[in-house]
């Protein structure tokens, strides 16, 4: 079975990534704030938390300011078993108060940092990021090397 993704913010980094997820195989559920057509093989839905029933990622994009609001928009369809990640680019204490937001629902969070630009020409050929687990990750792989199970690698307990 794919892994199901939600992605917060389908914006250039949120919509790449998306995009390359879905490419990857994994079922991807999108919202953005903004009425915009999602880039091909992502179903918009119509609320951040219709974008969380049944994911089991669920990928923050948003910009820093709506980082804490766009947690708090799905709380009620978060729980044991989902992992709630943060990609957004803010401040350790901003991460800190996400993190008091998604602890309480019983899914794990992870505060993740992405590093450089989006690929040159996303925005105009959305191209696709693998989505795989390093060689000596226990994760097996679904269709196209698309994990069929979340995995992590822990660098710390602490988000932030």
């Amino acid at each position: 079975m794919p892994l199901a993704v939600a992605v917060l913010g389908l914006g250039e980094a949120g919509g790449t990534i998306a995009s390359g997820l879905a490419a990857s195989g994994c079922v991807v559920r999108g919202w953005d704030p903004a009425v915009v057509a999602p880039p091909g093989g992502i179903e918009r839905t119509e609320t951040p938390t219709d974008a969380v029933v049944g994911a089991e990622l669920v990928l923050s994009l948003t910009a820093a300011a709506h980082a804490v609001d766009a947690a708090v928009s799905i709380v009620p369809a978060l729980g044991a078993g989902q992992l709630y990640a943060d990609l957004n680019t803010t401040a350790p204490s901003l991460k800190l108060d996400v993190a008091a937001v998604i602890t309480p629902t019983g899914a794990a969070f992870a505060d993740v940092a992405l590093l450089g630009p989006c690929p040159r020409g996303a925005s105009r050929r959305r191209r696709s990021p693998r989505a795989t687990a390093p060689s000596d990750s226990p994760s097996s792989s679904g269709p196209s090397g698309c994990p069929s199970r979340p995995w992590a690698r822990s660098l710390g307990t602490r988000p932030g």
